[in-house]
């Protein structure tokens, strides 16, 4: 039975194996509640009717799929995309070409938590409901769930699956660990975003790292992962849509990688003075976040 007015979204093009997950996130979860389902995509990946059918019908008839636009940003030339930084060993190691530019897509659309028009964003559906939980269609659930995941979302601003960091050790031994290759001018421009706008930081770990101008102290917060839940009225506001303009308008999502799991969890460290909450569901084995270690298909364009 459903208790909160939230409901649950995903950016999908793992068509093979998006049942699969589903199927197991109804199993051990939303069985339970039936909160909706919206299931984004790109191009015409689900766009079949009869492919849909099998989901309304042996999962649930509030499964929504939402098909999205998709563009490259007009102001950034191509020769700037992440992809083209040879540079980097992320990119020259081959583990990133051009063929993964709808990564930078999905980079794009779960950030976009303020910005409901359907360009590259959630469905304008979405915006009317408080809470919001995102998940992988690459998350297989293997454990049952007795709770319903939205009750901590009343009290924190963002409560996530799990939580990881990249360790001091880690930075020591190898400077340009794969995670900080894709944080390439974040450190600059979170601190000219404070400091343009005088914003005092809430995270004691991230104001530190600003005195001290210590960019490693950054890279060692700890980030989310897993799956998401949104307490919307911390992010659909006037100061989010502000944050995430600014990061389109320098372009780090398209040109350096950076990911909505370090946007978001920033934006939080900066603006809000509760914690992010984190459930340890994988640590549990409550879901198993390598049920899929391909790469996703990309767009078309």
């Amino acid at each position: 039975m459903t208790n909160f007015n939230a409901a649950v979204y995903l950016l999908s093009s793992r068509k093979e194996n998006l049942f699969t997950a589903l199927e197991s996130f109804y199993k051990n979860w939303n069985s339970n509640f039936d909160y909706p389902v919206y299931i984004h995509y790109y191009d015409d990946i689900y766009d079949d009717e009869k492919f849909k059918k099998k989901f309304y019908d042996e999962l649930s008839a509030k499964i929504h799929f939402c098909k999205i636009e998709y563009k490259l940003p007009e102001h950034i030339e191509e020769k700037e995309l992440f992809y083209n930084r040879n540079y980097l060993n992320y990119v020259n190691s081959g583990r990133f070409t051009k063929k993964r530019i709808g990564y930078l897509h999905m980079c794009k659309f779960c950030s976009n938590l303020a910005n409901f028009d359907n360009q590259n964003s959630p469905n304008p559906l979405l915006k009317k409901y408080d809470y919001l939980l995102k998940i992988d269609d690459d998350l297989f659930f293997q454990k049952k769930i007795n709770f319903d995941l939205f009750k901590y979302s009343e009290n924190y601003p963002l409560v996530s699956g799990s939580n990881w960091n990249v360790s001091k050790r880690e930075l020591k031994n190898n400077p340009m660990h794969g995670n900080i290759e894709t944080r390439e001018n974040l450190f600059k421009f979170i601190k000219n975003y404070i400091n343009d706008n005088e914003f005092v930081v809430k995270n004691k770990q991230l104001a530190k790292s600003l005195v001290k101008n210590n960019e490693f102290l950054m890279h060692t917060l700890p980030w989310s992962r897993g799956l998401f839940i949104y307490n919307m009225q911390y992010f659909n506001t006037p100061q989010y849509r502000n944050y995430f303009n600014l990061i389109e308008e320098f372009g780090g999502i398209y040109k350096h990688r950076w990911g909505d799991i370090e946007l978001t969890s920033l934006y939080t460290y900066i603006h809000l003075s509760k914690k992010v909450k984190f459930l340890n569901l994988e640590k549990k084995n409550i879901y198993d976040p390598k049920f899929i270690t391909s790469f996703a298909p990309s767009t078309k364009n």
